[in-house]
């Protein structure tokens, strides 16, 4: 069994080389994962981040797929720094964070009557 560090490291090592654009085939062959084994552990420390964020108040940040982490990777990855293992080797808290865009007014509004904010 892994240590909770060493599971830590690994997932930040996998997601820092995904964001930093390196073939899939190499990562999978460094951390002798499987390609389903390597896209868990992306989506993992993904939602781990935007937990960190959504607990901080930070703004949202979309990383739901390959393309949009390699395009947020820098916020992101500033982000991951300020991760502890022991954060990224323990479960979610807050497993169903997502990020909606909006793209008219009147979904703005109707967001905001949802939230309780007042919009003029």
């Amino acid at each position: 069994m892994q240590t909770l560090a060493k599971l830590a490291e690994e997932r930040r090592a996998i997601f820092v080389n995904v964001a930093n654009g390196v073939p899939m085939d190499q990562v999978r062959s460094a951390f002798k994962r499987s390609q389903t084994e390597i896209d868990r552990e992306i989506r993992f420390v993904a939602r781990k981040i935007k937990e960190y964020r959504f607990r901080r108040r930070m703004p949202p940040l979309e990383c739901d797929d390959i393309k949009s982490i390699r395009w947020n990777r820098l916020a992101l990855l500033h982000t991951l720094r300020l991760l502890g293992p022991e954060y990224l080797g323990s479960e979610l808290i807050l497993p169903n964070i997502t990020v909606q865009t909006l793209s008219s007014p009147k979904d703005l509004k109707g967001a905001a009557v949802e939230a309780g904010v007042r919009v003029n």
